[in-house]
């Protein structure tokens, strides 16, 4: 409440004191979270199963075991690139692994995949939690209009069901559900 006062003063000393108009904006964007419709879901899905088919990994099925894939693509202004580039998450039990995904030319479609182990930063039981948490987002869009950056396509089997996500510039976005998908890829990501 505080800040809001100081801030409201601020704004009206710099009202005063200017000829021209004073734009007062909030920095961080707002963040849209809801449930995607059949085809965003479908989509979803299907990139999901491409990149791990590209990768040697069996797409995610219901009743399989708890698995976690984050299919992390961002802007690249590499002219020599298709302008994006992609690597995988995978956590399964003790099994972890990080996957490069290649693109031939220009083409956005993946062609290949190349999957090797690595440890993210947090425990076993911290991405066991964290995976129930992120299943109370099953379905969902996260989006806050944030041009480029980076995006986040979630795939993941928790307690025997499939569920995705997507979420563009969770790191960069304001809202709860936003930092959670940010935080929780913090701590898969290779350092």
């Amino acid at each position: 409440m505080k800040a809001v006062l100081i801030l409201s003063l601020i704004a009206i000393t710099a009202l005063a004191q200017a000829s021209d108009p004073v734009y007062i904006t909030d920095l961080r964007p707002r963040t849209q979270a809801g449930k995607m419709s059949r085809d965003e879901l479908r989509s979803t899905r299907d990139d999901a199963d491409q990149y791990a088919k590209v990768s040697g990994l069996v797409p995610l099925q219901e009743g399989l075991r708890d698995e976690v894939r984050f299919w992390l693509t961002w802007a690249t202004f590499d002219p020599s690139t298709n302008g994006i580039a992609t690597v995988g998450y995978v956590i399964a039990g003790d099994d972890w692994k990080v996957c490069r995904i290649g693109y031939s030319g220009k083409s956005t479609v993946p062609d290949s995949g190349q999957c090797r182990r690595y440890g993210p930063r947090a425990t076993r039981e911290r991405m066991a939690a964290d995976l129930r948490r992120l299943a109370g987002l099953a379905d969902f869009s996260i989006e806050c209009g944030i041009q480029d950056g980076e995006w986040v396509t979630i795939d993941a089997v928790a307690q025997g069901k499939r569920f995705s996500l997507s979420a563009g510039n969770p790191v960069s976005c304001a809202g709860d559900a936003s930092q959670f998908v940010g935080r929780f890829l913090d701590r898969v990501r290779v350092p």
